[in-house]
């Protein structure tokens, strides 16, 4: 049974075959409106027989138009291709009549030696690019190439010269980097060991020297008793075996351990930047070439800037 007819219908032949053709005309306009707007569709509200009405007469009018513009079409597309054939016809005929017969009457005018001139003339403002074949513009051109030519040859010439001195100058570099590898570059195995050992060192002269320092004090500070006679005419000073001599030959013990102390410090500032592993020492000692290395280049780059300007 039709989903489409209503209940009145069943009971209603013509109402019936109404709903059936209402039904269709709505199938027609669903399909021309879903080719024009795909995805769109009449409201259900709007579904009436006013609205079928308008957008069958809409249909039928665009439908009618599209067919009067691909007969339009169909027929300017034929006379234009009349009229390109007509066009082309007449060229050929133009040019079988008249532009062939010149070549030969010319080249029948010529002398002897004409022919084998006017090809050499033609060779040659090709080869010169020429814009054509008078005297002048293939003079022009000559010069034109003449000098472009020796452009070019002072360019390449500077270039060459300065390919040159780049390569010496890389094998210089080649060279000098093959020598800060080398052995006399690399830290001594012992370095940490060395450091260690004048590191303890220091901190070993340091105590000495604020103990010595706390025992002058102690002695120049304290109570002198009178002077008691000693064998030997020694003074002594509290009851201690301390004279002047050994209190001098002290000062001057704590002054050359400071001078130690101070020489062991300059040393071991020259390898504070350091660390104490090998690697990492190695690994600074490699950062610091390449430091070095990008200062070169930066050197090298102001360099041929500097040529390039002169």
């Amino acid at each position: 049974m039709d989903a489409t007819l209503s209940p009145s219908a069943l009971f209603s032949p013509s109402k019936a075959a109404q709903q059936r053709a209402q039904a269709q005309d709505w199938h027609h306009v669903d399909t021309w409106l879903s080719s024009k707007y795909p995805g769109r569709s009449v409201p259900s509200f709007e579904r009436n027989e006013d609205t079928l009405a308008a957008l069958i007469a809409l249909a039928g009018a665009n439908e009618r138009a599209d067919e009067e513009r691909e007969l339009v079409w169909a027929i300017e597309k034929a006379a234009l291709k009349d009229l390109t054939d007509e066009e082309t016809a007449k060229n050929a005929k133009n040019a079988n009549s008249v532009h062939q017969p010149v070549l030969p009457a010319i080249l029948s005018q010529l002398p002897g030696a004409g022919q084998e001139h006017l090809e050499s003339l033609s060779a040659l403002s090709v080869a010169a690019n020429a814009p054509s074949s008078s005297a002048n513009a293939i003079a022009h051109a000559v010069v034109a190439q003449t000098t472009t030519f020796h452009t070019l040859s002072q360019h390449l010439a500077h270039l060459t010269a300065l390919h040159s001195y780049l390569q010496n100058h890389i094998q210089g570099l080649r060279l000098l980097l093959s020598d800060v590898k080398g052995e006399q570059f690399k830290p001594p195995r012992e370095l940490p060991k060395q450091t260690a050992d004048w590191t303890r060192n220091t901190k070993i002269l340091k105590g000495k020297i604020r103990e010595y320092e706390e025992r002058l004090a102690n002695l120049t500070s304290g109570p002198m008793p009178g002077p008691s006679p000693r064998k030997g005419g020694d003074v002594a000073f509290g009851g201690k075996d301390a004279t002047l001599g050994k209190l001098a030959e002290l000062e001057e013990s704590i002054l050359d351990l400071r001078n130690e102390v101070q020489l062991v410090e300059k040393d071991v500032r020259r390898y504070e930047d350091l660390p104490p592993s090998m690697s990492q020492a190695r690994k600074k000692v490699e950062l610091k070439e390449l430091e070095l290395n990008k200062l070169r280049d930066k050197r090298d780059r102001l360099f041929e800037a500097l040529v390039e300007r002169t």
